[in-house]
């Protein structure tokens, strides 16, 4: 049987020697913490670190964050078009890329503007922007325009390089940036749609809303148990008026929440275990809740949270994307560099893993397993990219033989 040998270029030594770290952490982690309530009452711990008002906004910040993928995907697709282009299309035409850019940027500025105006809503209805976090609107907004500022210097910068040193140089060329473009696609892709499969699969629901009432309140029925009477509100959320909240909007939508919606406390899961009937569940999957219209009222309590694996924490990973087409085994010399983006890197994964459960939207096994299975799945599709790449050279260079004979 022939072996696999794991052949790792010297600029790739220090992502992979840390990155086997935090896997190692996270196999370790994930079993530690999937026996008894270790779970329940570890995330609980952490979670009460949310009491500290400026942990909230970071909090919130990693959140948002984790939704930043987006905009690396779209720079990964420029980054084909362009090598496409560079092959394909006249120099005359090279406006035609720029009308490209301005579509694309355009639309993004677009999501990204709606979303920092949408979270003054929070007053007015609950379960818009930020509720999950009981931040201020105003905090919200100041969160997600460091973001946008961050993702603008991105764009900017990533735009310059490849649109007047890539192609300038030659670069784009003599790199081959597509196929590490290629690469993170599919990594990124691959990962989320297994990550969809295991949410919809089980539906868990996180700490906030199966701890629901000891954050925003004990809920006091009627004798019927059919409508609210009073809510008897935490310090926690009560404090939200301290930070200019209207209090009066908010309790008033919450409570026609918990009548009409059914808020309050969501049954507990362990991630292992379905919440529901998974057969009965399939109905609300997505994409099959686009062709039939379920009975939502029948959707187990928290499903639709479906929390488990983390999203965020594959984003968190796909940014070694940036340094994978830009650094390692490019003309970036220096090593410090590429060591300081690896580092930066790393902390940015272990802070988006202790941020999400802080932030009472995650449980520890949720990042654990995640943290695993990123790297398992940038092994995966490197091997297999590189397998296919190299039959593909093979053929080509027996029809070249072939043909010059």
């Amino acid at each position: 049987m022939k072996k696999i040998k794991l052949k790792i270029d010297k600029d790739y030594k220090l992502p992979f020697i840390l990155c086997a770290i935090i896997f190692s952490m996270s196999v370790l982690g994930f079993i530690v913490f999937s026996f008894g309530d270790l779970d329940y009452k570890c995330s609980g711990a952490m979670g009460i670190l949310m009491h500290n008002y400026f942990i909230k906004n970071v909090a919130l910040f990693y959140f948002l964050l984790g939704n930043s993928s987006m905009i690396f995907l779209v720079i990964c697709v420029l980054v084909i078009i362009e090598t496409i282009f560079y092959k394909k299309i006249p120099l005359k035409y090279n406006w035609m890329m720029w009308f490209i850019y301005l579509i694309i940027y355009a639309y993004w500025l677009y999501l990204k503007i709606n979303g920092i105006i949408t979270s003054k809503n929070l007053e007015n209805d609950g379960t818009l922007g930020n509720f999950d976090f009981l931040v201020a609107p105003i905090s919200h907004q100041i969160d997600a325009v460091v973001l946008f500022l961050f993702e603008l210097i991105v764009v900017i910068s990533t735009t310059y390089y490849m649109r007047f040193v890539m192609i300038k140089n030659k670069k784009i060329e003599i790199h081959a940036y597509w196929k590490d473009a290629v690469k993170m696609i599919l990594i990124v892709d691959l990962t989320y749609f297994i990550v969809i499969i295991l949410k919809q699969s089980t539906g868990r629901g996180e700490y906030f809303w199966t701890n629901f009432e000891d954050i925003i309140g004990k809920i006091n029925w009627d004798s019927d148990h059919k409508y609210v009477k009073s809510v008897s509100w935490t310090k926690e959320f009560l404090d939200l008026a301290n930070h200019g909240v209207n209090l009066d909007n908010l309790k008033a939508a919450i409570i026609n929440n918990i009548n009409k919606k059914g808020w309050g406390n969501y049954p507990y899961t362990k991630w292992w275990e379905i919440n529901g009937n998974f057969s009965h569940n399939l109905q609300y999957w997505y994409p099959i809740n686009m062709f039939i219209k379920p009975d939502m009222s029948t959707m187990p309590k928290g499903w639709d949270i479906i929390n488990f694996p983390s999203g965020h924490v594959v984003t968190a990973f796909s940014f070694i994307g940036y340094g994978s087409m830009f650094l390692y085994n490019r003309d970036v010399k220096k090593s410090w560099i590429k060591n300081s983006f690896t580092i930066v890197w790393i902390l940015h994964i272990l802070m988006m893993m202790t941020m999400l459960v802080i932030g009472r939207v995650h449980w520890l096994t949720d990042v654990f397993f995640t943290a695993f299975l990123v790297p398992l799945m940038i092994i995966f599709t490197n091997y297999v990219f590189n397998k296919i790449e190299e039959k593909y050279l093979i053929r080509k260079n027996k029809k070249s033989q072939y043909i010059s004979s």
